[in-house]
This record gives C-alpha cells, structure tokens and sequence, in this order.
C-alpha cells in the first residue's frame, strides 16, 4: 500500500488540530480585580524598578512593620494590578 503526500499530510494534521483544540490558551487564569487606586495603608514607597514586560514597572512600599510590599503598574494601560507580593522583615 502507498500513500500519497496529501494522505500523509492528513493523517498527521488531524492529531496535531485535536491537540490545539484541547489546550488552553496560557495567560487565562483567573486574577484578582485591578485596584482603582493604590491604598496608603501600602506605606511609604521607597522604589520603582522595571518589569520584564514593557511598559510595566514594580512599586516597593514598607510598611510600619518594616515588611516591604511590590505592586505591580502597568503604565501604558493606566492599571494597577491587585495581586501584591509582601516580604515580611524580621
């Protein structure tokens, strides 16, 4: 039995379109809202430093605590991310 270039090309393009059907597309997990505003109860901010995408940068803020806390901007979107990560200090 032989087979043609098309009939390969068939065979091969049909569990490589069932694959891509199943993914999900990265990047669509669910996050929490964006923060209208960044709360004083951040602390006072001591740095910004750049993303690694563009257009974003990092906010460092210490709190009373001493701990330090990063919020995320994104500059070009005007958008504030809510999701913060604190460093406590010992």
């Amino acid at each position: 039995m032989t087979f043609t270039p098309k009939t390969v090309l068939c065979v091969l393009l049909i569990p490589i379109a069932a694959a891509v059907t199943g993914c999900e597309k990265l990047g669509t997990a669910k996050t929490a809202p964006d923060m209208p505003a960044i709360p004083a109860e951040m602390g006072e901010l001591v740095a910004v430093t750049p993303s690694d995408s563009p257009y974003q940068s990092v906010l460092w803020f210490k709190q009373a605590d001493q701990s330090i806390v990063a919020v995320r901007v994104n500059i070009a979107r005007k958008t504030i991310y809510a999701g913060t990560v604190r460093f406590p200090r010992s």
